[in-house]
């Protein structure tokens, strides 16, 4: 059966017509569900996130900068906390980079999911 206008899918076609049931729609949120308005200062930036995902990015920032020392030092611990810092203070500056506001490409891709 297909649904088309004022009908309405059932389970057999002698049955009678079933309303289908309730569907939730929810507006589209930044992760750990904090609604982000257009803002334009630092803090609409910052308040994007819960603490959760900003510890979860500056426990990554710190891995990362870990394991970029030790492949850059061979394994050994000479200057190894000056080039963390360093690498740390790169990392940062790249996360807070922002990029051009002109999309590389004429078209955009629309992507949906239902589960």
């Amino acid at each position: 059966n297909v649904a088309a206008g004022p009908m309405a899918m059932n389970a057999d076609r002698v049955s009678a017509m079933q309303p289908l049931p309730a569907f939730y729609y929810a507006d589209g949120v930044h992760m750990a569900g904090r609604r982000q308005m257009y803002s334009t200062d630092v803090f609409g930036y910052i308040y994007a996130f819960d603490e959760q995902v900003w510890m979860a990015l500056g426990i990554a920032l710190l891995a990362t900068a870990g394991i970029m020392v030790m492949f850059q030092n061979n394994f050994r611990r000479v200057g190894a906390i000056g080039k963390f810092v360093d690498y740390v203070f790169l990392l940062f500056a790249m996360l807070l980079t922002k990029g051009p506001s002109r999309c590389p490409d004429n078209t955009r891709m629309l992507i949906g999911v239902w589960w």
